[in-house]
């Protein structure tokens, strides 16, 4: 591995420190909400009627929603987790 730049370097700490944030957030609340949301979506879906296309195209759009949210958030975190393997490789190196 070549030597990081500072400007490196302070992306991947930023990296590092977002995708702390972001594991936190989500062991502490956001992986409960989204749980608990496609539960209910769920719920809401088995009492549509298959004639309800507007109900269940809301409840398909809800759920891509909370998809989408919890997807990025898991790629905060892993991207924090590969700039903290990064950042101790270069530490292991000097």
């Amino acid at each position: 591995m070549t030597e990081l730049t500072d400007t490196q370097k302070d992306q991947l700490s930023n990296e590092q420190l977002l995708g702390g944030k972001a594991q936190r957030s989500y062991d502490e609340y956001i992986q409960e909400f989204c749980e608990q949301k496609r539960l209910s979506l769920f719920d809401s879906f088995r009492n549509l009627s298959l004639t309800d296309a507007e109900n269940l195209m809301e409840v398909k759009r809800m759920l891509f929603a909370i998809d989408a949210l919890e997807s990025e958030i898991l790629t905060v975190i892993e991207t924090g987790k590969l700039a903290s393997i990064s950042l101790n490789k270069q530490e292991v190196k000097h």
